[in-house]
């Protein structure tokens, strides 16, 4: 006799509650559910799953932005950076002063030298240092008071003391009222000192003995004073006679600096003087009066340490960026990529690598043909590192021999530069580059320039003979009056000067001879440019591009999602239905038993 139909156990599911678990009728309604639902999911599953994959990629593009970045900061250095003002910025325009004497004692104990990036590589000689810049210093008499904060003014002074009243120094009124300490008299003289340009500082002589010293607050005969010049054009007016019981007593006559830098008779008021060289600074120490006949001789040279740590330093970065390439394409055991290769097959990275790869093998052309023209010529080459636990085999790491570098610098610095810069030199003085690609393909050229007739050519010879081609060109005006103040002139593209763009600052119709050469550290630092650009870099549209694409990813998952939660609750209303049938069933069930058990006599 079947007196009952089971299903499985109830469970919530959605906000509804249906069977579930195994009853009588072995059927597991949860899993038979979950099971449904799950394989409708996974289209959702595996969309999620390209999320987490572009998750990753942009991650490893974020960090390959960062590794990128500092080898393209470390290349601009080396690059010489187009414009005006940006000696700062380049590596080979810094430089060192040597200083040397012609006599026993050493020229570092008469001066010393800076020199800015970008000063010009030149000697100068200093000699005949007849006199070096001092401050006019002078001093009270004796104060005899317990301490500096006891009075020093008085109504009736003794001697030493300060009266009450006000008088004028070098134009400005002070005022002393009865009462005050010496700390207060020499405040108030320092209040004022940047408009006296006299400073006043307390000297504890002895015990309970004090001075008031004064000194100017500028070196040289102009910042000169005297406390006992009291005439109405003179330092001090004191018509309340505060100083009547002070004596004031010389101690430092001012003087000017006064020497002879490359023969030529210099006087000035202080003995740091950077107005005579552009990016030159010279300070004096002391006078030749010790070896009047010392002449010391100042050679400005390019800072070798600053050029050869540069060098090493941006090959320190592309190794590190050539490591993580590699990373990228590191393949496991099985012949497959690994799991941290996900960006295997980018080819943002790839061309980029390649590209580098190809700058950097390349020969520099337009030096000359007995010119270091080559990364090889100054010590630089390629080497193969082989796997370690850390990393895997990486081909054609940059290796420099320190050497050959030192040695290739401090024999021609000029031409180790080269190698490394854009380097651009004319005829010219109105015209210089604004900005350049790696689409350059010509080192010399001519340029006519003729504004009076809209005409601006270029003629070069690639060997093939002389051959002339148009420049596109634009006003320059100025921003207030509109006038016409000289021009730009650009490349045409598809032509051997595509990419360069120079300015004219003149209206007038000239010609000009140019060389132009471009190393390799501009040409990498163009192709960082072209990558890193913000918005408009390769890397940062493949970024874009991998966001929109989640975005799409994500609203199909949504869908999906959606789609799958409409079945599931289809899938409960059927259990639900079904339940209700059994329930049904059940109840049929039960009144057959009851109507059985009672023909049969038996009870409950």
């Amino acid at each position: 006799m079947v007196s009952q139909i089971q299903l499985g156990n109830f469970f919530n599911l959605g906000g509804k509650t249906v069977s579930g678990g195994v009853g009588g009728s072995g059927i597991d309604t949860e899993s038979l559910v979950k099971a449904l639902t799950d394989a409708k999911a996974i289209p959702a599953t595996k969309l999620q799953d390209k999320i987490d994959i572009n998750d990753k990629k942009s991650t490893a593009l974020a960090e390959f932005k960062t590794l990128f970045g500092k080898l393209k900061d470390a290349v601009a250095i080396l690059r010489n950076p187009p414009g005006v003002g940006n000696a700062a910025d380049n590596a080979f325009k810094y430089r060192t002063a040597n200083i040397s004497s012609s006599t026993s004692v050493a020229g570092t104990d008469y001066l010393s030298v800076t020199a800015s990036p970008g000063a010009e590589l030149q000697s100068y000689t200093v000699s005949e240092i007849t006199s070096i810049a001092k401050a006019r210093k002078q001093s009270t008499g004796n104060i005899n008071i317990a301490t500096a904060s006891a009075v020093a003014v008085s109504a009736t002074p003794a001697a030493g003391e300060f009266k009450a009243g006000t008088f004028t120094l070098n134009g400005q009124n002070i005022t002393l009222t009865a009462g005050e300490s010496l700390n207060s008299v020499a405040a108030k003289f320092n209040a004022v000192s940047d408009d006296t340009g006299i400073s006043a500082s307390i000297i504890k002589v002895s015990s309970g003995v004090y001075q008031l010293s004064f000194s100017a607050t500028e070196t040289g005969e102009d910042a000169d004073f005297d406390f006992n010049n009291l005439s109405p054009a003179g330092t001090l007016v004191d018509a309340s006679g505060v100083f009547s019981q002070v004596t004031v007593s010389n101690k430092q006559d001012a003087a000017n600096a006064e020497f002879k830098f490359n023969g030529v008779s210099i006087i000035r008021q202080n003995n740091t003087i950077s107005d005579l060289v552009d990016g030159l600074s010279i300070t004096l120490k002391k006078d030749m009066s010790d070896a009047p006949l010392t002449e010391v001789e100042v050679d400005i040279d390019a800072d070798q340490t600053i050029e050869k740590n540069s060098v090493i330093n941006f090959a320190n970065l592309y190794n590190d960026l050539k490591i993580f390439a590699a990373k990228q394409s590191e393949v496991d055991d099985n012949g497959l990529y690994k799991d941290t290769a996900v960006l295997n097959d980018s080819a943002i990275l790839r061309n980029t690598m390649s590209a580098m790869g190809s700058i950097l093998s390349s020969v520099v052309s337009g030096l000359g043909a007995d010119a270091p023209s080559k990364l090889s010529d100054i010590g630089i080459t390629f080497v193969d590192q082989e796997a370690t636990a850390d990393n895997p085999r990486v081909r054609n790491l940059i290796s420099v021999d320190d050497g050959k570098l030192t040695t290739a610098i401090a024999n021609d610095s000029d031409a180790v530069r080269k190698i490394f810069e854009f380097d651009f030199t004319t005829d010219n003085t109105a015209l210089r580059v604004f900005s350049r690609t790696n689409a350059l393909q010509i080192s010399d050229f001519d340029l006519t320039i003729t504004p009076s007739t809209s005409t601006f050519q270029a003629t070069y010879d690639d060997g093939a003979g002389p051959e002339t081609i148009d420049l596109d060109y634009t006003e320059i005006k100025n921003s207030s009056t509109g006038v016409v103040t000289g021009y730009t002139l650009k490349g045409k593209a598809g032509t051997v000067l595509e990419g360069l763009v120079l300015v004219y600052a003149s209206t007038a119709d000239g010609t000009a001879s140019v060389n132009a050469t471009q190393g390799i550290a501009d040409k990498i630092f163009n192709v960082g440019d072209t990558v890193l650009k913000a918005n408009t870099g390769t890397l940062a549209v493949e970024l874009e591009a991998l966001k929109d694409a989640d975005t799409r990813l994500q609203d199909n998952i949504d869908k999906i999602n959606a789609q799958v939660e409409v079945y599931r609750q289809q899938l409960l209303d059927k259990f639900s239905r079904l339940e209700q049938a059994i329930a049904n069933v059940n109840t049929l069930l039960a009144s057959i038993d009851a109507n059985d058990n009672a023909r049969n006599g038996i009870n409950g």
